[in-house]
């Protein structure tokens, strides 16, 4: 126990020591390589790169080339061909000559995976406006659909409309905004001229296992979108939407955050300060350098080089990092004054899903990163209510705006989505149509489900819950979750690596909800026992995305922060397990007295794309519960 006790003054010491002066903490969140290759692509765009800040993310992005030459969503994963030709192209751009041994090993893996007409439509966007491919790469967008009021757009439409932060500024990308690279920075190489563009990517075009109606659905969407995309632009050709694009421009300046970012998210944020190059340079100029000030805080340095972050994480880790202090009465000054940040954090208005919450649902959410009203999220704002439990009474009103507003993000059958609910035409699509990054958006999960029934259930009680609302909110919640548990026992893990966090996470909230005399809890606490890895700790191998079922991994402090708050919560049958999984963790502890998520074991898209996370906040929540646990058990007289 003195170790253990060791090991957690000394990681507060460090915490404690990197908290800002306003109580927030941003360790990083890292993404893969495509965001740095971005932000390379947008600098050079705007005529603003840095050549020897343009050093280091070159050297970042030349470290993370994995050694068949390609990039990936994570160090341990495939080459993705998106990440590959943006990193690709940042490199080229930034000056790599193109017969570069790294680049030479990078165009056989781009040709591998089906050559360049096979990018989506990101790297499309900024490879037209660079002027390496020709207009009919991408579809035509009309700034007339943007313009158009939400209560006129067919439902489907209206349920899209989310996506206006992107959308918005690709329709004023024209013509006359590319810039070419000069010749020696180009990517010629790539044989763009023998290329027949079409603007369905060539990996898209088939998919053995793609079901018949699904596939059937899928070849509409794209006709279509080429008959409109084709028939907009002969419209607007002949007919220029002058008023229509001033429309977009004006409602872009109105969706420009506080610190002068989009959402502060990377892709929106890119795409719009690009656009707004549209608008005339002396009054864009200022606005740009705001957005570009603000993006230049997020950057991230180590021994690697320097690298761009998809959006920063201040209140993730401030939130995560509150709950670990919690069992700290040592630390209560730095936990208010964290607590404190994050009602000072908290959403004032509704954001982008305004329009999908019930009639009536107050403002009070909070988002991954600062100062984003716009993407405020259901996974941020359980974590952080979690953490500010015990500050509800000094901010009364705030907590209750955050609870009101979680509990309207409910999904009709239980579950709890990233971002929005109720989306009720999005939702029917055939499995697997949208693209996975916006059904993330709108599918209800496991575990997010399992986090808001952690911030909400101790508000099961008279005193906090006279309506009974929370309480139906949270049996629906259990019902839910009940009918996603796997035949094997588990859940499935949605942002995190993957059945044993999905699993843990889920037991730890039934467990809370009273259901650990469900014979159903207990085989699920087995499996997870089952899999304990020999040096105590527990992983997973992101395979499993792919075979749909456990795949074992090497040991991650993250993965195995869950299941140990898991365990604890159980009680002491799990004893033994408990007590190895914390020699690991103090194993793993290093030198500054924090730990690392080296696995990457966060998840953005998977099978595509993972984060970084640190991972300290989860790690000392779980030891703290973990010395109480030992602490209470040990300190009992013997029943003999």
């Amino acid at each position: 126990m003195l170790r253990l006790d060791d090991a957690i003054n000394k990681a507060v010491n460090t915490l404690c020591g990197r908290q800002g002066d306003d109580g927030s903490w941003d360790p990083g969140c890292e993404f893969d390589p495509s965001a740095t290759a971005l932000y390379i692509l947008l600098l050079r765009y705007l005529h603003r790169a840095n050549a020897v800040e343009e050093a280091e993310f070159v050297r970042y992005l030349r470290h993370e080339q994995l050694r068949d030459g390609g990039w990936a969503g994570s160090p341990d994963s495939a080459a993705d061909l998106d990440i590959s030709v943006l990193c690709y192209t940042a490199l080229r751009t930034a000056g790599v000559p193109s017969e570069n041994e790294a680049l030479v090993r990078a165009r056989k893996v781009i040709k591998t995976q089906g050559g360049i007409t096979g990018i989506g439509f990101v790297p499309r966007v900024m490879l037209r406006m660079l002027g390496q491919i020709p207009a009919t790469a991408l579809p035509y967008l009309s700034p007339r659909f943007i313009g158009l009021p939400q209560r006129i757009r067919v439902p489907f439409l209206r349920e899209l409309s989310f996506l206006d932060l992107g959308l918005a500024p690709l329709s004023l990308l024209r013509d006359e905004q590319v810039r070419p690279l000069d010749q020696d920075r180009s990517i010629r190489e790539l044989d763009l001229k023998a290329v027949r563009w079409r603007i369905r990517p060539s990996r898209k075009q088939s998919d053995p296992g793609m079901p018949p109606l699904q596939r059937l659905i899928t070849s509409i969407f794209w006709r279509g979108l080429g008959a409109v995309s084709m028939t907009f632009r002969l419209f607007d050709s002949l007919f220029p939407p002058v008023r229509s694009r001033r429309k977009v421009s004006q409602w872009i300046l109105d969706h420009q955050g506080s610190d002068g970012t989009f959402a502060e998210y990377l892709t929106p944020t890119v795409l719009n300060l690009m656009a707004l190059e549209t608008l005339d340079r002396s009054a864009s100029s200022a606005i740009i350098s705001k957005g570009l000030r603000s993006m230049e805080t997020w950057i991230g340095r180590d021994t690697r080089g320097a690298w761009m972050p998809l959006t920063p994480s201040t209140t993730f880790h401030t939130a995560t990092l509150l709950e670990g202090f919690k069992r700290l009465p040592s630390v209560e000054f730095s936990a208010l004054t964290a607590a404190r940040w994050l009602f000072l954090h908290q959403a004032s208005t509704s954001g982008l899903w305004g329009d999908h919450s019930p009639a009536g649902t107050p403002a009070g959410a909070w988002c991954f990163g600062r100062e984003n009203s716009w993407l405020v999220d259901a996974d941020d704002t359980a974590i952080a209510l979690s953490g500010l439990h015990r500050f509800r009474h000094q901010y009364p009103d705030h907590y209750q705006r955050g609870i009101s507003w979680l509990l309207a993000m409910q999904d009709t059958g239980g579950g709890w989505a990233g971002f929005t609910p109720r989306l009720k035409l999005l939702g029917r699509l055939p499995g697997g149509f949208l693209d996975p990054a916006i059904a993330a958006t709108v599918s209800p999960d496991e575990d997010i489900t399992a986090r808001a029934l952690i911030a909400l259930h101790p508000l099961c009680n008279a005193t906090d819950d006279s309506s009974g609302a929370i309480h139906s909110a949270v049996q629906r919640a259990v019902t839910f979750l009940w009918n996603r548990r796997r035949p094997d026992g588990t859940w499935f893990g949605r942002w995190a690596v993957n059945y044993t966090y999905g699993t843990a996470q889920v037991i730890e909230a039934l467990l809370q909800c009273g259901c650990g005399g469900d014979s159903r809890t207990r085989e699920s606490m087995l499996w997870l026992m089952s899999v304990q890895n020999p040096d105590g700790g527990w992983g997973e191998s992101k395979l499993g995305y792919s075979t749909a079922r456990y795949e074992p991994g090497p040991s991650s402090p993250l993965i195995t922060a869950f299941v140990l708050r898991a365990l604890i919560t159980d009680g002491t049958d799990s004893d033994p397990a408990s007590e190895r999984a914390v020699q690991y963790l103090l194993t793993s502890q290093r030198s500054d007295g924090l730990w690392a998520d080296t696995g990457w074991n966060g998840v953005a898209i998977p099978r595509m794309t993972y984060l970084r996370y640190d991972p300290s906040g989860f790690v000392l929540s779980a030891l703290t519960m973990a010395r109480d646990h030992f602490n209470h058990y040990r300190s009992r007289p013997s029943s003999a």
